[in-house]
């Protein structure tokens, strides 16, 4: 919404009609990763997005959160980047997920590894989140498994990552 309003000042600015702006954003789909809704049926919504840097990802779990007040939130964060995958870093991360039903962190040892980064463990990341409702995963098919197997009632799942859970299909999600 924020970035909404700007873009609206800013053709204001430059002599765009409020009612053309208006009109013309209806048709705006969004940007790719950007809080994309991917897909919506009988059984959920899904939505990708792209953050993964602490205030982002706490941003968007608040944002849902709001949009979809009675339905659970389902937020999987995949841990990517050199940072997140850092253990000084990672209690940078801490409520973060806070406003989400149930929290998942994802992260790929061979990542971790590839990066010539320390080692992480799922009790050092579940520790830095420090959640009650965090739940740590290192394989992206069991994480999905379990997620699914959890027979949600219409729930919002928010898989926010810079990355691609390793190439998992998330659509399938909703199947």
């Amino acid at each position: 919404m924020q970035n909404l309003s700007a873009a609206r000042e800013a053709c204001i600015s430059a002599g765009v009609r409020e009612d053309d702006f208006y009109e013309a954003i209806k048709s705006f789909t969004g940007t790719s990763k950007r809080l994309q809704k991917l897909k919506e049926n009988e059984h959920g919504v899904l939505y990708l997005d792209f953050a993964h840097s602490p205030s982002k990802v706490k941003a968007t779990v608040e944002a849902i959160a709001a949009r979809y007040p009675a339905r659970p939130v389902i937020a999987c964060l995949e841990l990517h980047t050199y940072s997140s995958l850092n253990n000084e870093f990672l209690p940078l991360y801490r409520g973060s997920l806070d406003k989400a039903t149930e929290a998942y962190v994802y992260f790929n040892p061979h990542a971790i590894e590839l990066k010539r980064l320390e080692s992480l463990s799922k009790d050092d990341v579940e520790k830095a989140f420090d959640g009650t409702n965090i739940h740590v995963f290192n394989n992206s098919p069991e994480l999905f498994d379990h997620i699914k197997n959890k027979n949600y009632s219409s729930p919002v799942y928010l898989c926010m990552s810079s990355g691609d859970f390793d190439g998992y299909d998330i659509k399938r999600l909703l199947e």
